[in-house]
């Protein structure tokens, strides 16, 4: 049964099913994938990597950068992603606008037109919106509907094309309007001002 929209329901145990041969679980302290450090942040229920270059965080983070509510950009699965991760091709986000057709037909599944497909898809990625943007970005606490709202960003509106964070092809810094009331705000400030440090 659901509760929600994604959550499972729990609608009961089954105790009689017990072995006796259960154990308590213990949340491991290191990532299993690349053994960074993992942490529980106060007043939140799940744990992550603290690791920034942890594979599966840049998994996830690049399948949300290319998904429908963010970049937009068809044709980069989870086997794909994968694959740009482990053989190196992608180490950031921007890893990806550097990608080339001699990179892309060398892996798996992947023939010269699907290349440049996807190749196509990437470059159209470049002319979005900054909320888009924003929220592809994966930074903590500013999801689709912050990314959206234009009184978080100083003088910036939502539909401006992502250009106007950009000087010289250098991703720059943007000021946030700190108009987001309590905690929240000094929260989407610190994680905004992380991520473009």
């Amino acid at each position: 049964e659901r509760a929600g929209d994604v959550i499972p329901y729990v609608l009961r145990s089954f105790p009689e099913r017990r072995t006796g041969s259960e154990r308590t679980f213990v949340m491991p302290e290191h990532c299993p994938r690349c053994g960074g450090r993992v942490r529980r942040e106060e007043r939140e229920v799940y744990y992550r990597c603290l690791n920034v270059a942890c594979p599966t965080k840049l998994e996830g983070g690049i399948r949300h950068f290319a998904g429908k509510h963010a970049l937009d950009i068809d044709g980069l699965g989870d086997k794909l992603v994968h694959q740009l991760v482990e053989t190196g091709l992608v180490k950031d986000l921007a890893d990806l606008y550097h990608l080339t057709l001699a990179d892309l037909v060398e892996l798996e599944r992947m023939g010269e037109k699907s290349a440049k497909n996807l190749l196509g898809r990437i470059s159209a990625s470049k002319e979005t919106t900054l909320d888009r943007l924003l929220n592809g970005l994966s930074i903590r606490h500013v999801g689709e509907a912050t990314a959206k709202a234009r009184s978080y960003f100083a003088d910036i509106p939502p539909s401006s094309p992502s250009m106007a964070l950009y000087k010289d092809g250098e991703l720059v810094y943007f000021v946030p309007r700190h108009r987001i009331e309590g905690r929240m705000a000094e929260e989407v400030a610190a994680d905004l001002t992380q991520a473009f440090e």
